[in-house]
């Protein structure tokens, strides 16, 4: 079974997107544990505020929601970067398959059926 060029680039494909994709879901999961952590940090601020009605901590609860904001926001590109790659993936395997098909039923039929080495026999 020969691989040729075409099943060379879609290795390389292949390995490229399921490549990002983990890092891209490593990253996704990274950024929204960082926006949970802010997330818990707001629920800390908001608690110290209704204690003590002191506007430092609204200051404080607008700048962490600006970072969860952004951290939320990155993280969405980076959930998009991942769905396209994989879109990417499953197109590649779907047009390398449909490649591989049509170009073995072209080789079969280009070879034709194979006659046995009894029927070559010289006609006299």
């Amino acid at each position: 079974m020969r691989i040729g060029p075409w099943g060379v680039v879609y290795a390389t494909i292949s390995l490229l997107c399921l490549g990002f994709i983990g890092y891209s879901t490593y990253r996704v999961r990274t950024l929204e544990g960082s926006a949970s952590w802010i997330q818990e940090r707001l629920r800390s601020q908001a608690t110290d505020y209704e204690a003590t009605l002191q506007s430092r901590y609204v200051d404080e609860e607008m700048q962490s929601f600006r970072e969860r904001h952004q951290l939320l926001a990155e993280s969405s590109s980076w959930a998009e970067i991942r769905l396209g790659l994989l879109m990417a993936w499953v197109l590649s395997s779907f047009a390398f398959y449909i490649h591989r098909v049509i170009s073995r039923f072209a080789e079969e039929v280009t070879d034709g059926p194979q006659a046995s080495p009894a029927s070559r026999a010289p006609v006299r």
